[in-house]
């Protein structure tokens, strides 16, 4: 099994082509799209990526354990095609002791309850370096979404773990291929530290690094993902 191999077409590996640091413990990350591109199967590449390599993953999402337990499965078998890998079964057993998966319904996955999962966790000596919260309501949150994202980044910083969101974007408000951090999320562009695209195109997915707060985030740098997988085809520069 070349880990090595594996890094190089996971989507983070957009971060490394552009000289960017990686999502650091305390720091909050989101993946914005519009529906249906895939957001949830990219951030599933994410995850199996920081499993393999023994870090522990906290995964929250909206739809039921088993969905996600099989789109992890889904990905794991399309990475392992993809680089040829001997006994996947036993490589993707080893790597899921490292990963917890927690649901809620749609607009419950909420700071308070974010804190009372992590404490469970840590009472079963599970203590995540990476969470995964997909299915987010950043629109019509009660209270301001800074507040209520305010309240997320405390509790990275205060558990020392690193934060993945998904969001949701409207191409009418958005545009196609945005290069600064859009709606939602940019009222709340002083608590994130890596913005991520997905743009889709007629046989795979566009990965663009957006800009924040005017800051030179790597903007118009961009990855290929082959669809399904979710993996880089290859760096896409203009």
């Amino acid at each position: 099994m070349d880990l090595g191999k594996a890094d190089k077409i996971n989507p983070l590996n957009i971060l490394n082509k552009s000289g960017k640091l990686p999502l650091k413990k305390g720091d909050m990350g989101v993946l914005l799209s519009n529906a249906g591109v895939g957001k949830s199967a990219c951030l599933v590449q994410i995850g199996l990526n920081e499993l393999l390599h023994e870090k522990r993953l906290l995964h929250i999402a909206t739809n039921n354990v088993q969905d996600v337990q099989a789109l992890y499965k889904t990905q794991f078998s399309q990475l392992t095609n993809r680089l040829s890998w001997n006994n996947p079964n036993e490589t993707y057993g080893f790597a899921t002791k490292f990963r917890m998966i927690k649901t809620y319904p749609y607009g419950q996955i909420t700071p308070d309850r974010l804190e009372d999962t992590i404490k469970t966790c840590r009472q079963l000596h599970f203590e995540p370096d990476l969470i995964i919260l997909d299915g987010v309501k950043w629109e019509n949150t009660q209270g301001a979404i800074q507040e209520v994202m305010g309240q997320f980044k405390k509790l990275a910083e205060r558990f020392q773990t690193g934060l993945w969101f998904t969001a949701r974007t409207r191409q009418i408000i958005t545009g196609e291929s945005p290069t600064k951090l859009p709606s939602p999320c940019n009222e709340c562009a002083d608590l994130i530290s890596i913005a991520l695209f997905l743009q889709p195109e007629e046989n795979s997915v566009i990965l663009n690094l957006l800009e924040i707060e005017e800051k030179e985030m790597g903007s118009n740098f961009r990855v290929n993902l082959s669809v399904p997988d979710m993996l880089i085809q290859e760096v896409v520069q203009p």
